[in-house]
C-alpha cells in the first residue's frame, strides 16, 4: 500500500510546474452579469515548425485548446463569458524550432597518479596520491531557437449581455494586432461588427 507522503512528492513537481505560468481564467457564471467574447486567433504567417501561443485577459490565461503546430489562416476560437468592467486582453505567438547540436567541453577530472609520503620520521605514512587532468568532452546539446514572435494588447470594456469578438492576427515577426468588435444585431437576423 502507498503512503499519502509518496502521493503528495509525486504530485508536487506538476504542482509547481503549474504555479510558474500566469493564473488561468475563471469566467463569470450564468447567473452573473457577463458579456460574452468570441476570441478569434488566426496565423497568417507561419513562422516556424512549433508555435507556442497565450491568450491573457487581465493577467489570467484563456486556454483555446492551442496546437503545437499553426495551420495557416486556421484560427482558433472560443467563446468565453466576461465580467462588465474595464480588462485588458493580451495575445503573444512565439513560432520556434528545435537544435540539436554536438559540442565538445573541457572538463577537470582527478584520477589517481601513485602514491606519495606525507609527514616525517617514525610518523611518515604512504597514501595515494591524486592529480587533476582536462579531458574533452562531447555531450548533444538541445536548445530552442525563436524563428518568429509578436505580442499585441487592446483594451476592453464589455457592457453586460454585450457580445464581442476579440480577434489576434499574426502576419510575422513582430507584424501582429489585436482588434476588438461588437457584435450588433441586424434588421435582417445577422449581425454587423463594429470596432469596440
Amino acid at each position: 500500500m502507498r503512503s499519502r507522503s509518496h502521493g503528495l512528492r509525486a504530485a508536487l513537481p506538476l504542482i509547481a510546474l503549474a504555479a510558474c505560468g500566469p493564473p488561468r481564467y475563471e469566467a463569470p457564471s450564468l447567473t452573473e452579469p457577463h458579456a460574452t467574447v468570441t476570441v478569434r486567433v488566426i496565423h497568417h504567417d507561419i513562422s516556424g515548425r512549433d508555435l507556442q501561443h497565450q491568450t491573457l485577459l487581465d493577467g489570467h490565461e484563456i486556454s483555446l485548446g492551442e496546437r503545437v503546430a499553426a495551420v495557416r489562416g486556421a484560427p482558433l476560437t472560443r467563446s468565453v463569458r466576461v465580467r462588465p468592467r474595464p480588462d485588458r486582453w493580451e495575445f503573444r505567438s512565439v513560432f520556434s524550432h528545435t537544435e540539436v547540436r554536438m559540442e565538445t567541453v573541457m572538463e577537470n577530472e582527478q584520477y589517481n597518479c601513485g602514491t606519495q609520503t606525507v609527514g616525517f620520521g617514525a610518523s611518515a605514512r604512504t597514501q595515494p596520491r591524486t592529480c587533476t587532468r582536462s579531458v574533452p568532452r562531447t555531450r548533444s546539446v538541445t536548445r530552442r531557437v525563436v524563428d518568429g514572435e509578436c505580442r499585441a494588447i487592446a483594451p476592453f470594456s464589455p457592457r453586460v449581455d454585450g457580445h464581442y469578438v476579440m480577434q489576434f492576427d499574426y502576419h510575422g515577426p513582430g507584424s501582429c494586432r489585436a482588434r476588438c468588435f461588437e457584435q450588433t444585431p441586424q434588421a435582417d437576423g445577422g449581425f454587423a461588427l463594429r470596432p469596440c
